[in-house]
């Protein structure tokens, strides 16, 4: 599947983890976090093709948040093929 999100609106880490929440086909016990993420992001699905939008406006909002945001896809991806996210 092939997911376009929009990060430019993103205020606060609660706004990404629910933008993530609505627009991905995560669990429902999603814990909203980086580690909680990252354990969707390994568990067994159909490949996801995220392509991430408005990131420069989200690095400035979230500033380090934002950093570690990409490392956990970028951790993610070392470990399954059924994951590949693109920052634009």
């Amino acid at each position: 599947m092939d997911y376009t999100i929009d990060l430019s609106d993103v205020q606060d880490k609660a706004a990404l983890h629910d933008l993530l929440a609505r627009s991905l086909p995560l669990p429902d016990y999603y814990g909203r976090n980086l580690d909680a993420l990252y354990d969707c992001l390994l568990e067994p699905h159909e490949p996801w093709n995220i392509t991430f939008t408005g990131c420069v406006r989200a690095e400035e909002t979230l500033g380090g948040y934002f950093a570690g945001f990409k490392d956990t896809f970028a951790d993610a991806e070392e470990f399954t093929d059924s994951v590949r996210a693109r920052f634009e």
